[in-house]
């Protein structure tokens, strides 16, 4: 979602964008999307790198000269399972559930890596976007995991004038931004200009532009 910022300097003692043992020295000018292309040829892996080092990041944007991060050598989440045709009873049932389950979330802060990982929770959390999706999804019972990136991937397209309750909707392609929709021209959006999880008219949070439906 975010590109970590350009960095300089170099720190001492270091060899800066080696590996190490399964660890990576981080040298001036890197950013997480642009360390995961050198080391998985995929800069959209940059939250397997997060994920790993989530302890020790306030945000994506805190790397340094010299720091030494973690590179982990898990595969990619999996795709959800086809889903099933939309307007089917089972659809829509997963639908109803997934969307009840986020609105929980209303109100929780705003997290870089919430909802993700080590900082994921049985009960409604503090999340950020793509975290929001991930979260409400398992404690619904689904499997919906990844960045926007990553979640933009799954389902299949739809106009963003046909979106039902439990589509995706985001922002740009590759995504910047994702958030729920509610149907009815709402959505349910983890907002870090807002701060925390909140319910909104399209288009009050964020340009979102293009859909996919993924229950």
């Amino acid at each position: 979602m975010v590109r970590g910022p350009r960095i300089g300097g170099a720190g001492p003692g270091q060899q800066p964008g080696r590996p190490v043992s399964g660890m990576y020295a981080v040298k001036a000018g890197d950013t997480l999307q642009r360390i995961a292309r050198s080391v998985y040829g995929d800069p959209n892996r940059w939250r397997d790198i997060f994920e790993a080092n989530v302890e020790s990041f306030a945000g994506p944007d805190m790397l340094y000269p010299g720091q030494l991060i973690r590179i982990p050598t898990r595969s990619r989440p999996e795709p959800a399972a086809r889903p099933d045709l939309p307007g089917s009873p089972d659809r829509e049932a997963k639908a109803a559930r997934f969307v009840a389950t986020a609105r929980r979330f209303v109100g929780q802060p705003f997290r870089w890596g919430g909802g993700h990982g080590a900082r994921a929770h049985e009960h409604p959390g503090p999340v950020d976007c793509s975290g929001l999706i991930a979260q409400a999804a398992r404690m619904a019972g689904l499997k919906l995991e990844g960045s926007a990136a990553e979640l933009q991937r799954l389902g299949r397209g739809v106009p963003m004038s046909d979106l039902r309750a439990g589509d995706l909707v985001f922002q740009g392609s590759p995504a910047l931004d994702v958030a729920i929709s509610l149907g009815w021209g709402r959505v349910l959006h983890a907002s870090r200009k807002a701060g925390k999880v909140v319910e909104a008219d399209l288009g009050e949070v964020a340009s979102f532009d293009n859909a996919r439906r993924v229950v």
